[in-house]
């Protein structure tokens, strides 16, 4: 059985490390995935910010409150070979001052009336080569389907309005978002904007490169860290369930194991009852079975004296047999008021020497009993178990004690409360042990590594009785020096 225990102790060992492990490398996969998932998210919200920035741009009228006019001419010119193309784009800017377009001198404060009619000349007018500048590109090996005209208006959006680090805060504000932001160029054209992930387990970084006048190979970066903090926040119910499952599954195991350990400690406690009971209960029942044979044996002649003292003996180890199924039968109470009891008035000097007649002295041992109790002390409790307890305290104080031990009884009264102490020098209870003695089935550390047998029902059946009286029993108790155990009954 002990076997079979530990077996199943390293399986479920092992089990509870596997489960560990594979949960880790589980949350491991779903971290990094989540964290993708958080990183192309923000890549998206870069790109609604740069497109929310050029709407912004294109709609910027603050332009036209200049003192110039300013237009553009695009020519873009085709080559087709297979899947590629060669396109050459020609931007031409044409710049006027207002006051020159109206013959008016530079001093005077142009208004938006003038502006218009400055608009309205240059339509009927023919381009002017010392007011125009001309800007050309050719981009060799260009995608078909890539649109050379939206790339040729980028060139004139940021001559009206230019793309600035400013005007994409402003956006980004509006996002709730927090990033750093550079404007820089590259060194070949960039059509399509460019993911970069960069960091360690703990500290992730997104990189976002957005061309914004492409032919001029002008990007704008976007520089953004990913915090553990947001990346599990994102995980959120998963992380959650698959933790409470985890700690639920690992507890479920440990559980198990302390039910089973619990069963078996429970049936090696059975087993030592029973062992212990049968010893016990032979010793009255040897005792019988001696005085019966002698009572019997026609060949053995008694004067009256020794009848007496057989019977006795006989009434003696009857008393001890009734006084075992009393405790049979009162442990099995699982409170203690259930306990019927015999309440009566009698004098406590005689009962403790009752006790002390009853108990059993090994004759390897010198036990000193001294009982110190008043003889005109008179209690009122239920005599029977109130012995019981005192000759349990006895059997206890001799068993668990050295060559020779002295046992005092005393007893302290007071007006509506008595306290039964009895003192021995035996061997002691240690500190750790002190506080569960009285628990049903315990053994002190101490009594276990004696050898001597006992199951663990003797204080409990003390602390019970007590109980049922109304009161309560404790214990003071140092190694080496001994314990002194009081009963204190209410009267």
């Amino acid at each position: 059985m002990e076997k079979r225990i530990k077996t199943l102790y390293m399986f479920t060992a092992a089990a509870i490390i596997g489960l560990i492990a594979v949960q880790i490398i589980w949350l491991y996969k779903q971290y990094n995935v989540t964290l993708d998932v958080e990183q192309e998210k923000n890549f998206k919200l870069m790109g609604l910010v740069v497109q929310k920035y050029n709407d912004i741009r294109k709609l910027d009228t603050s332009y036209n409150d200049s003192t110039t006019i300013a237009w553009s001419n695009t020519n873009i010119d085709y080559k087709s070979h297979g899947s590629k193309q060669t396109s050459t784009v020609t931007n031409s800017f044409y710049m006027y001052k207002v006051t020159d377009l109206l013959g008016l001198p530079d001093t005077v404060d142009v208004t938006s009336d003038m502006r218009t009619k400055a608009r309205e000349l240059i339509n009927f007018m023919e381009p002017d080569s010392d007011h125009t500048g001309v800007k050309r590109f050719e981009v060799h090996d260009m995608p078909l389907k890539t649109n050379v005209w939206d790339m040729a208006d980028e060139i004139t959006l940021d001559h009206n309005s230019p793309f600035t680090i400013e005007g994409v805060d402003s956006v980004m504000k509006q996002f709730g978002m927090i990033a750093s932001v550079s404007l820089t160029t590259v060194d070949s054209l960039m059509i399509d904007p460019e993911i970069i992930k960069d960091g360690s387990f703990f500290r992730h970084e997104i990189k976002g490169v957005f061309p914004y006048v492409a032919l001029e190979h002008k990007v704008v970066r976007f520089t953004m860290p990913i915090t553990v903090a947001s990346v599990v926040k994102s995980m959120g119910v998963t992380l959650v369930v698959s933790m409470l499952l985890s700690v639920f599954l690992i507890v479920c195991l440990i559980w198990q194991i302390r039910t089973i350990k619990m069963f078996v400690r429970l049936d090696s406690v059975r087993t030592g009852f029973v062992h212990t009971m049968i010893h016990e209960l032979k010793r009255p029942v040897s005792t019988l079975k001696l005085c019966i044979s002698s009572l019997d044996n026609p060949k053995l002649v008694y004067d009256d004296n020794s009848r007496t003292e057989i019977l006795d003996d006989c009434r003696m180890a009857v008393n001890n047999l009734s006084t075992y199924f009393s405790r049979l039968r009162d442990i099995t109470f699982n409170e203690a008021s259930q306990i019927p009891l015999d309440v009566e008035t009698f004098v406590l000097y005689n009962m403790v020497e009752e006790a002390i007649a009853k108990t059993h002295l090994p004759s390897d041992k010198c036990v000193e009993l001294v009982n110190d109790v008043g003889r005109d002390v008179s209690i009122t409790a239920d005599k029977l178990h109130l012995s019981q307890m005192v000759g349990n305290l006895i059997e206890n104080a001799v068993k668990y004690s050295g060559e020779s031990v002295r046992i005092r009884f005393g007893c302290e009264y007071t007006e509506g409360h008595v306290a039964i102490c009895v003192s021995d020098t035996g061997t002691g209870i240690a500190d750790s042990d002190v506080d569960k003695i009285f628990e049903k089935f315990y053994r002190a550390t101490s009594a276990m590594q004696s050898g001597l047998p006992g199951v663990g029902l003797g204080l409990a059946y003390v602390k019970l009785l007590a109980e049922a009286h109304g009161g309560r029993v404790e214990v003071v108790s140092r190694i080496g020096e001994g314990s002194t155990f009081t009963i204190n009954l209410p009267q």
